[in-house]
């Protein structure tokens, strides 16, 4: 991704580390975790010296100068190839991207900063590596426990008789598509995100809603440079729409879709996993193809996964991201509001999440 081999990046890494966690000592204490997700939905919460803000504001800080070595290695190796040196194949993102971005055919005006190309760092790497790497973890989790599925799976990958199917060979595997759109309403990586309005506006709702004056609504004024937070996990394990097992792991359910998921506006599957509209997901066909490509291989390859011992009567944790956002939800289906710091404190704990101070 960065030109980097594998024992460099891993020095990379560690010198990027030294620099920047002796600033994290106590990152994972909760109000340090919070409290600045509330500055960014409250503006007048920005004055007010939060715990934990300096600490990430400093770590951010190294962080950008690590980008900014990064980014200037990459610019010099641009600069001499298009000044017509040998070809010096990096082929890497960063590499592709500043290349292009010092073309002689970009317009000054269209070209980007130093900042933006560091800001696309962490779009390589979360939306192009993390969430799909998370999904195929939790597929497999998934169907460890559902062996029903995993052996109808797994007899239908070996019946291709090529280990290196096409891509139109994986769409036509039916029983895959159902497991691959299960588990990514199920267990959607990003279980939210957030639209600012550009201007005022009045949002009509699905069903109407009444206030704490007993006044009935059935619409949502929304001023400009208002935020709105779209819940997508909870829109995709909704009981309205899914039915009452909605929060389970039943890829026969795509066999026969509820009618009510038809009005989900998602851009695919009725999910808002890759959200809907022109600001969808830009890459969800490669990250599909990246799921299908990882399963066909993995379960094709391994005779079985079996996590059965686990106790009905203690469940897996999920995620605490997931858990915070997945049931708050006001009927409209807009709003969600994250539980106390002391319920996400116990969520950490009873999920065996560690990292604070004393544990």
């Amino acid at each position: 991704m960065f030109q980097s081999s594998l024992p460099q990046l891993g020095r990379q890494t560690e010198r990027a580390k030294r620099r920047v966690y002796p600033d994290l000592p106590f990152a994972h204490v909760p109000e340090r975790q919070y409290l600045p997700g509330c500055a960014g939905m409250v503006p007048i919460l920005r004055l007010v010296p939060l715990p934990g803000s300096r600490v990430f504001h400093q770590a951010r800080t190294k962080m950008f100068s690590v980008g900014h070595e990064l980014v200037e290695q990459s610019k010099l190796a641009a600069a001499k190839e298009t000044a017509g040196e040998p070809f010096s194949g990096r082929r890497d993102l960063l590499s592709l991207l500043l290349k292009a971005n010092l073309s002689a055919d970009i317009p000054e005006r269209q070209r980007l900063s130093d900042e933006e190309v560091i800001g696309q760092i962490p779009t390589f790497l979360l939306a192009g590596h993390e969430t799909t790497s998370s999904a195929i973890a939790w597929a497999l989790h998934s169907l460890s426990l559902n062996q029903e599925a995993q052996t109808k799976l797994r007899e239908e990958v070996l019946a291709v008789s090529s280990d290196s199917p096409t891509m139109e060979e994986l769409n036509s595997l039916i029983w895959l598509e159902c497991v691959v759109r299960e588990n990514m309403r199920l267990h959607a990586p990003v279980v939210f995100t957030t639209r600012m309005a550009m201007h005022d506006d009045v949002l009509p709702l699905g069903k109407p809603y009444i206030d704490q004056n007993g006044r009935m609504h059935d619409s949502l004024p929304i001023r400009k440079g208002q935020i709105v937070h779209i819940p997508i996990l909870a829109v995709n394990t909704d009981r309205e729409i899914w039915g009452p097992d909605a929060e389970e792991f039943k890829p026969e359910r795509w066999e026969n879709v509820p009618k009510a998921a038809n009005n989900v506006p998602g851009m695919w599957a009725n999910l808002l996993t890759f959200f809907a509209g022109l600001h969808n997901c830009i890459g969800f066909r490669f990250s599909l193809a990246e799921q299908k490509a990882l399963l066909f291989v993995l379960i094709r390859a391994l005779w079985k996964c079996d996590l059965s011992h686990t106790s009905p009567s203690s469940p897996v944790p999920v995620p605490l991201s997931n858990q915070i956002f997945q049931h708050t939800v006001i009927k409209f289906r807009i709003i969600t509001l994250p539980p106390t710091y002391r319920q996400c404190d116990e969520l950490n704990r009873s999920s065996g999440i560690s990292g604070y101070a004393g544990d």
